[in-house]
């Protein structure tokens, strides 16, 4: 690897109007300058087209575009970004999420010191969606059995060398959700994580990623922990989730009612 690789930024673009500037902004100021930033765009109802056309006419070299015809998924996006990438490192950053100036520079220098590592995170600070500051949290250091409980890494933190994502073909499409869970899984099995103890990404809290249906996101993670051979974590993903939205009760409270209009009819 060169002594400043070119790191890959890839931002998947949607309906993210509201975010997308200061999202690429954080990027064209990065502190480390060997990077070009690949956004892919899927046709949003708001103004992220123009918001990105803006950015692209005063940076033209540094910003590439690719236009999707029609709304994909973030698997998709990632791979189409991946695909057009020429960096030997590959970043990823959500249209609403943002990076601190020196995410890049510190991220590069710990790989190029460590040719071990193939994978590196950072702690995040998290925000709403105004850009107030809720809480800083520090990530856990790698180990694999406690992050796939816990899912401890903010995906926009992540920086991957381009050679382990063609070694585990990218993202899984069938995943329209937690592509980016079934993604670390899979890379962990080949390289070591590192996690980057500073404060460096900053991830959005708001309203459009916290109305996420619940059981499509729980399905999902469950697939995803038995498609790769998880199932004991596959069934206390369940339990978790029929605990938590109390699902036995109501089934329970719901054949009781129905029981009793039965027998009223009947009587």
């Amino acid at each position: 690897m060169p002594e400043k690789p070119l790191v890959s930024v890839i931002v998947p673009a949607y309906n993210c109007g509201k975010f997308i500037g200061q999202c690429l902004e954080s990027l064209v100021n990065q502190s480390y300058e060997n990077i070009e930033i690949i956004i892919i765009y899927d046709p949003s109802r708001d103004n992220t087209l123009k918001v990105i056309k803006r950015y692209k006419e005063k940076y033209p070299k540094l910003i590439r575009v690719f236009k999707q015809r029609k709304k994909t998924s973030p698997a998709i996006a990632r791979n189409v970004g991946i695909a057009l990438a020429r960096g030997q490192l590959i970043a990823f950053c959500d249209c609403d999420d943002y990076f601190n100036e020196k995410k890049i520079e510190k991220q590069v220098n710990e790989m190029l010191n460590n040719k071990e590592i193939g994978l590196t995170y950072t702690d995040v600070i998290i925000i709403d969606e105004s850009g107030k500051i809720i809480r800083y949290e520090k990530a856990r250091e790698w180990n694999f059995n406690n992050w796939i409980k816990k899912r401890f890494i903010a995906f926009s933190s992540v920086m991957v060398r381009r050679e382990l994502i063609t070694k585990i073909k990218g993202f899984n499409q069938s995943y329209d959700t937690f592509d980016d869970f079934d993604f670390l899984i899979r890379l962990a099995r080949k390289t070591k994580f590192k996690r980057i103890s500073k404060f460096l990404t900053y991830y959005r809290v708001h309203s459009a990623n916290l109305s996420r249906n619940k059981f499509k996101s729980t399905r999902n993670r469950v697939k995803i922990l038995l498609h790769n051979g998880y199932i004991k974590l596959a069934l206390y993903e369940l339990y978790k989730y029929f605990v938590k939205w109390n699902i036995i009760y109501r089934l329970l409270k719901m054949a009781k009612e129905i029981k009793l209009k039965m027998r009223s009819l009947l009587a």
